[in-house]
């Protein structure tokens, strides 16, 4: 199966609004299945300028991500960093073996028994990205370079078409370099609860390096379909809860039964009640009070700005944890420890790091602040 029957097969949730070549040679194709054609012939001297022209093109079609095939062409350090993990290529050989030109005439010179074809979401650094799907055929000393490359061809399609489907059904969770392939059935939607509350979009880019399209809605019927749902946020108590209660999103996020994370402010209105704004009840997910911290010496700085260690780590969102590790706090706040507390951070005293109650998960700390420990936390969040 290819990707042109897939789509026209109506198998595929996507809308493939253009084709964007640097050569003629399947217009007709395009033309065939009425989708866009739009030719940017590229040379040495007109790369930059014809890759600016693809970006806006692709920017006001709204085009969430790409596929490659046979562009043959290195794409921009800017396109990839306006396209993290969501530019698909295919390669025609089994990586990490036989990368760049000619990988066909290279096996076959080597002498290999099979030969492959690798997806992956490409990178910087040339056909070394984080590998969506890989296969094999065998081959025999009677192939000819033209054999290798006509049975490359349809493995090829088949890899790239797999590769596609995957992460159109979100079931590539990209880390550092390297892919969690989610097993069938497993089908995530994220949902970030919208609210009148900042740094909801940083969440949402932090997802995005994790390969992960998640969506940012007030919707309750999105929110109660999604898989995991997200409530981040920064701000103040006492006027985010009047907001919640007014939408009736704070009777919304009690109901819920996926796992759902809290991050900093998030974290605090899940508590029982909080002393900013005065004495502000609040959702009372978690049985306990959200207190104002009080310098008890000098150097004691209100807020609490900067990386500090976790310890006595123990919830799901800690999965692999060996160490003390540093994540990144901005709060003025705090939540005593308690029968909930998943992990502690000491600064003027011991406080709540981290709760866990059932579905419930929550960090003072910005797991999307927090480097390559946050994305561990987030990793692990959505493994859940």
């Amino acid at each position: 199966m290819c990707i042109r029957d897939s789509y026209t097969a109506g198998e595929w949730n996507v809308e493939i609004p253009l084709i964007i070549s640097n050569h003629p040679d399947l217009q007709h194709v395009a033309e065939r299945f009425g989708i866009p054609f739009y030719l940017f012939p590229i040379t040495k001297e007109t790369k930059e300028e014809q890759e600016k022209k693809e970006m806006e093109l692709l920017a006001k079609h709204k085009v969430n991500f790409i596929v490659l095939a046979r562009y043959m062409q290195v794409i921009s350090e800017r396109m990839i960093d306006a396209y993290p993990n969501r530019i698909i290529n295919i390669h025609h050989s089994f990586l990490p073996a036989f990368v760049g030109a000619k990988p066909y005439h290279a096996a076959f010179e080597r002498g290999v028994k099979i030969i492959g074809a690798t997806s992956h979401y490409v990178t910087t650094e040339l056909d070394a990205g984080p590998i969506i799907e890989q296969d094999v055929v065998r081959i025999t000393h009677k192939d000819t370079v033209e054999d290798l490359v006509n049975k490359g061809k349809d493995l090829e399609k088949i890899v790239l078409s797999r590769a596609v489907q995957k992460h159109i059904e979100r079931k590539v969770l990209a880390y550092k370099n390297k892919t969690v392939i989610f097993s069938l059935g497993i089908f995530m939607k994220v949902a970030i609860i919208k609210y009148n509350a900042g740094n909801i979009y940083s969440v949402d880019y932090a997802l995005k390096r994790l390969g992960v399209e998640a969506v940012v809605t007030a919707d309750k019927d999105e929110l109660r379909a999604a898989d995991k749902v997200i409530f981040p946020g920064v701000g103040e108590a006492e006027t985010t809860m009047k907001f919640l209660r007014a939408s009736g999103m704070d009777a919304l996020i009690k109901e819920l039964r996926q796992p759902l994370l809290g991050i900093c402010l998030g974290m605090q209105v899940m508590c029982r009640h909080s002393e900013e704004g005065g004495d502000v009840d609040c959702l009372g997910i978690f049985d306990t009070e959200v207190k104002r911290f009080v310098p008890q010496k000098h150097e004691d700085k209100v807020p609490h700005m900067g990386w500090n260690t976790l310890t006595e780590t123990n919830s799901g969102l800690f999965k692999g944890f060996t160490k003390e590790e540093f994540v990144y706090f901005v709060h003025s706040f705090y939540v005593p420890v308690n029968e909930y507390t998943a992990a502690v951070t000491d600064y003027i005293q011991p406080f709540s790091a981290a709760l866990h109650k059932d579905n419930y998960y929550a960090t003072q700390f910005h797991p999307e602040k927090s480097g390559g420990v946050g994305e561990r936390v987030l990793r692990n969040f959505l493994e859940l």
